[in-house]
């Protein structure tokens, strides 16, 4: 099964609805059904694939503002799994759609993210955060230390396969993008 695509904006930055939709569909596929979680819906031509959600009439300025509208909307669904992401970060590059079936293969209840962005196995000074996990179909996945050193993020906006419950319980209401990334990642969490 293909696996949604979620993405936050606000009103302010739904001008990279359309450099985003351009580039996925370039470089990940028309197949991936995305939705802009946001507040004003933009006046650009949308591709079939791509759709705006409405979270509210207009966001509160504040940046702790953020997550509310985001933890109703994601009670609201019933997806077990989806793709999670931000407006800015763009896709630049063909997106290898075989290690993708591969990471949805992988997901479980007992893992909540699959990071899709390279990280810190490739940082000489952080592959000790990272540890063997296992291996499926020739890919072998790492797993990151629970109890990492400050700013070492488990939970983070970039790309990645989420599990629903493993992502509502990480965030809470208040928060900005930064605090969920910096607050949800304290080891005592």
């Amino acid at each position: 099964k293909e696996l949604n695509m979620y993405i936050p904006v606000r009103d302010e930055t739904n001008f990279m609805i359309k450099y985003y939709q351009y580039l996925f569909n370039k470089y990940w596929g028309k197949h991936v059904q995305v939705y802009f979680l946001g507040y004003k819906k933009p006046d650009i031509k949308f591709d079939e694939n791509m759709h705006f959600v409405s979270l509210a009439e207009k966001r509160i300025p504040e940046p702790t503002a953020w997550s509310g509208p985001v933890i109703d909307f994601f009670e609201s669904i019933e997806d077990e799994y989806f793709h999670f992401s931000l407006e800015d970060l763009l896709i630049i590059r063909p997106v290898d759609l075989e290690l993708i079936e591969v990471c949805k293969k992988m997901m479980n209840p007992t893992i909540g993210r699959i990071d899709l962005w390279n990280s810190a196995q490739y940082d000489p000074k952080r592959r000790s955060w990272v540890s063997y996990y296992k291996e499926c179909d020739g890919i072998k996945f790492l797993k990151l230390r629970q109890d990492p050193p400050p700013y070492t993020y488990r939970v983070s906006c970039s790309n990645s396969i989420w599990n629903r419950k493993w992502f509502l319980k990480t965030l809470e209401r208040g928060w900005s993008t930064g605090d969920w990334e910096t607050k949800a990642n304290d080891s005592r969490n």
